[in-house]
């Protein structure tokens, strides 16, 4: 599988902020970087794979290729990618600007969508949007908070949901989520990471799996689900809601049916996990 890291990048070694591959066969698995960067989201595409530098645009990575497929808008900090096949357009979440992009096939800008008109006010964004996952005429989008407080240590995290004909934010699709991220559609199911209590959510968007740290990164192949841990910057606020928070950061294996984990463990000098994507041989 491969995963990003949005840490400072640093060239040369495993560590820093990038695009990384990490090889699993069996009991064995090893890791290397591809690319030096700070990157957030990445999905599939086609035999190959897209992921977000948030300074310098979408890559496509294909056969050991890296390419520069379209840029952003600078100082927007850019996070999750998803794609619609229904519409040939991706989607791209800001941080920064407290929207998501719409872009079209050849990755030009075609309109945005805003959570709201707050940093207007404010002129600070104050949702933290990250990840979205776009299917059909609906646009789903986490965020730190539905209202826009999060500054204010008010974490109503939540999905927002958007009508893409009309560009019209609609009723929140899940809410009392903590700092989420990675909300995807997996065979037909809303799927979304309630990242700082740890829960793999979904059917009725409930806890299906929960985990001892900070999760970051989810996908899905051959009935396991395969999530990101990074190192948990905020452990003190999860005192009273878990009895052990892990600090350290990798992959986890999961098996929904029986309930059971493989964790790959990775060096202290990766910390951070955005997004993965499994491809198997």
């Amino acid at each position: 599988f491969y995963f990003t890291s949005g840490t400072v990048p640093e060239e040369g070694g495993n560590r820093g902020g990038g695009l990384y591959a990490c090889r699993v066969r069996g009991a064995e698995y090893e890791i290397e970087k591809i690319y030096s960067g700070q990157c957030y989201g990445a999905i599939r595409n086609d035999s190959g794979l897209l992921f977000v530098d948030t300074n310098e645009g979408v890559f496509d990575c294909r056969d050991g290729k890296l390419t520069l497929m379209g840029q952003l808008p600078k100082n927007s900090r850019a996070h999750g990618i998803s794609y619609n096949s229904e519409l040939d357009r991706y989607y791209v979440s800001c941080s920064k600007t407290d929207e998501v992009i719409e872009l079209d096939h050849e990755f030009k800008e075609r309109r945005r969508f805003s959570v709201s008109n707050k940093i207007c006010e404010t002129g600070e964004p104050v949702h933290h949007v990250n990840d979205n996952c776009s299917v059909g005429n609906r646009l789903y989008v986490s965020m730190f908070s539905s209202t826009g407080n999060w500054k204010e240590d008010v974490f109503d995290g939540c999905i927002a949901e958007f009508n893409i004909d009309t560009g019209e934010r609609l009723r929140d699709v899940a809410s009392d989520l903590y700092m989420p991220h990675n909300v995807q559609m997996i065979d037909g199911a809303v799927h979304v990471l309630d990242s700082l209590r740890g829960h793999l959510r979904f059917g009725n968007l409930s806890p299906q799996g929960s985990f001892p740290g900070f999760t970051r990164g989810l996908d899905y192949a051959g009935g396991l689900y395969f999530v990101g841990q990074s190192k948990n910057r905020n452990y003190s606020r999860v005192f009273g809601i878990s009895n052990n928070t892990s600090i350290d950061c990798g992959v986890i294996v999961f098996n929904p049916d029986l309930k059971v984990s493989r964790f790959l463990q990775f060096p202290p000098f990766i910390g951070e996990i955005h997004s993965v994507v499994v491809q198997t041989d």
